[in-house]
């Protein structure tokens, strides 16, 4: 989200918007020189970087011209010379996982690509797992990197040249040297079904089906443990287990031939290298918890962290679900018994239980501070300087990644601007964009899609909203200062509101479309009286059509979703339905896979124009936004 303030001026600056972050952070690199200096990665907003210790952030993505360059899987930091950064990047379309990597030579003010031979789902289901890429502490040349397909590569030359060594077709979760055991090197593979997010598929089809949804294939069934003595020659597989899903390994400076491992559905273990031991460490946490990070003290040899991912389903939970073992790993216990009186500087949305603490991704111990923990998780990255007892957020200044889906400017106060977003209500700003504030959140229909805000009716707003769990959705009513949200619509499952539209002319009448399946209801409504009520309009169709958009998957799961595997996720709304600002009862309606259909008469009748337009040209040539001139009479805009 950003600004400007002289856009009509021949050379105008963008400002970042204050918003308090909002993106996943899914990991977390400290300069091992510098102690400000710390660098995060995103699933959609490339890398971040601070110098104030984490009280702001700037993004480092010069150079990444293509989408899947911001999805970005896995970052590392040389240890040697902390100039040197790499940054591992991919994506998923059209049944095939592809990726690159870059590599920074000035702290991550300029990029370049090394590699595109390795593939990465940056944006995947295993966003948040280990690091793939790190360089050797014993060798500042060598640098290891592993895939989410085609294995296991390693590079000489400090990443200009690199040569594979195995392990093809392999998930690869993570792969780390051993810090302190020269030419050691530990790699973890996820399971076919450790890719499988419940939210989002219907884990009753078959397996095959599954996999084909994230444009995967059938793999492995078991999750492996592997291990390398030579440096990478050739590999050992230590563990093999059913559903095993190996996420994150930790080292031990002063007990070295322990390895500390977590796994995303399995719980902590710990494997001690010389007597090939895998024990299950219980005492103290959590069961049934999924555990994406694990971490060791730096600053001694007894001391490991790990983070619970769901907090909510902790009983007698702690905002910030940290669990620490001072014995290496025989016994644990929360880090601290804070309440969210602890958590300082965090923007208003986070504010309860079970959100703050939502989903961590990475837990780590500063490396010139035994006392300062650092976490990242679904909202930024959050600071304690006293072990765990208090956290500050810092409000994510910077790590404004949120997925917004429209964004609409209240033309009777000056200033007031709205936005939607994915897994969030509406935020406003009143004061043209440079921060915005968090609204109420209705208790069922959290999440917002299209919004209109009334220009015949000051203080009118009526917004599309959706539980994206249960796949429902509704339209909601209420004022500005979203005081009282009043639900005046509900529809059917997997019905999902695309488009809010004031008719320009006639005072009290709105226009809503569902997209879905029009058995179900989708469709075209309208509204006479304010928003209260509403009734289809139907659109004649020139072809039969079941579903809006007719060609659901390829539009609404490969096309514009932020992820492939979740359907219809942050697609972007109000951008297919237009009502003409010159001419009475005139109505733009397009579907992208056909055209653009009018009517002249409130939709009484209904005409298609195609000719001229790139529509299906190719297969992947669709509509994704029209747009009328609000200030030249016959204006007119179409976006394939």
């Amino acid at each position: 989200m950003g600004f400007t303030k002289n856009i009509h001026l021949p050379e105008y600056e963008i400002h970042q918007s204050v918003t308090g972050g909002g993106g996943y952070i899914t990991g977390i690199v400290q300069d091992p020189l510098n102690s400000g200096i710390i660098y995060a990665r995103c699933d959609v907003a490339g890398m971040f970087k601070t110098i104030d210790n984490g009280r702001s952030w700037n993004t480092i993505n010069n150079g990444m011209a293509k989408w899947h360059h911001h999805c970005v899987r896995s970052i590392a930091i040389s240890p040697h010379n902390p100039n040197v950064l790499f940054r591992c990047s991919g994506d998923a379309r059209g049944y095939s996982i592809f990726g690159s990597i870059h590599k920074s030579a000035d702290a991550g003010k300029t990029w370049y690509e090394v590699t595109c031979k390795l593939d990465y789902f940056g944006n995947g289901p295993t966003r948040m797992y280990g690091e793939l890429i790190e360089i050797d502490r014993f060798d500042s040349n060598n640098v290891v990197a592993g895939s989410y397909s085609q294995g296991i590569w390693q590079s000489p030359d400090l990443g200009e040249t690199w040569k594979y060594c195995g392990l093809k077709g392999e998930r690869i979760g993570f792969v780390r040297f051993h810090p302190y055991l020269k030419n050691v090197i530990m790699a973890g593979t996820v399971s076919d079904y450790g890719i499988i997010d419940k939210n989002y598929t219907d884990i009753n089809k078959p397996l095959e089906e599954i996999l084909n949804e994230y444009h995967d294939y059938k793999r492995n069934e078991n999750g492996k443990l592997l291990l390398s003595k030579n440096g990478g020659k050739t590999w050992e597989t230590i563990v093999d287990k059913p559903k095993f899903n190996f996420s994150e390994a930790a080292f031990l400076e002063t007990n070295n031939k322990l390895v500390f491992i977590a796994t995303t559905d399995s719980g902590i273990y710990r494997y001690n290298l010389e007597t090939k031991n895998l024990k299950k460490l219980e005492n103290g946490l959590p069961a049934n918890i999924r555990y994406f990070s694990i971490t060791a003290d730096p600053h001694d040899g007894h001391t490991v962290y790990t983070a619970a991912v769901t907090p909510n389903e902790i009983e007698n939970k702690n905002p910030i679900p940290v669990y620490c073992s001072k014995d290496m790993g025989s016994t644990w216990q929360p880090l601290a018994s804070n309440t969210m009186d602890n958590l300082k500087t965090f923007p208003e949305y986070v504010a309860y239980p079970a959100f703050a603490g939502w989903a961590i991704s990475k837990i780590r111990v500063d490396l010139f501070n035994a006392n300062r923990l650092m976490y990242s998780n679904w909202y930024g990255v959050a600071f304690s300087d006293d072990n765990g007892k208090n956290w500050y957020g810092n409000y994510f200044k910077g790590l404004e990644t949120s997925c917004l889906e429209n964004i609409v400017k209240d033309e009777n106060k000056n200033g007031r601007i709205i936005y939607t977003l994915c897994d969030h209500p509406p935020f406003v700003s009143n004061n043209n964009g440079v921060s915005y504030q968090n609204t109420n959140r209705h208790h069922y229909y959290y999440a917002s899609t299209c919004l209109v805000v009334s220009k015949h009716k000051p203080g009118l707003v009526i917004y599309g909203a959706i539980n994206g769990n249960e796949r429902r959705s509704a339209i909601i009513k209420t004022d500005t200062a979203f005081n009282e949200l009043n639900v005046v619509k509900e529809v059917g499952t997997d019905l999902f509101p695309q488009a809010l539209r004031e008719d320009p002319f006639t005072v009290g009448r709105f226009w809503a479309c569902f997209d879905g399946n029009l058995d179900q209801g989708a469709g075209l409504y309208q509204s006479n009286d304010w928003g209260e009520t509403w009734n289809n309009v139907p659109v004649s169709f020139t072809q039969p059509t079941k579903t809006l958009p007719l060609e659901q998957y390829l539009v609404e799961a490969e096309l514009l979703s932020i992820a492939v595997y979740q359907e219809k996720n942050v697609c972007g709304t109000n951008k297919l339905l237009e009502l003409d600002p010159f001419v009475k009862d005139k109505i733009y309606f397009a579907e992208p896979s056909t055209g653009i259909y009018f009517s002249d008469n409130s939709g009484q009748s209904w005409q298609l124009v195609k000719n001229g337009l790139p529509v299906k040209k190719e297969k992947y040539s669709i509509l994704t936004l029209i747009k009328t001139d609000p200030y030249r009479k016959g204006g007119f805009m179409q976006v394939s």
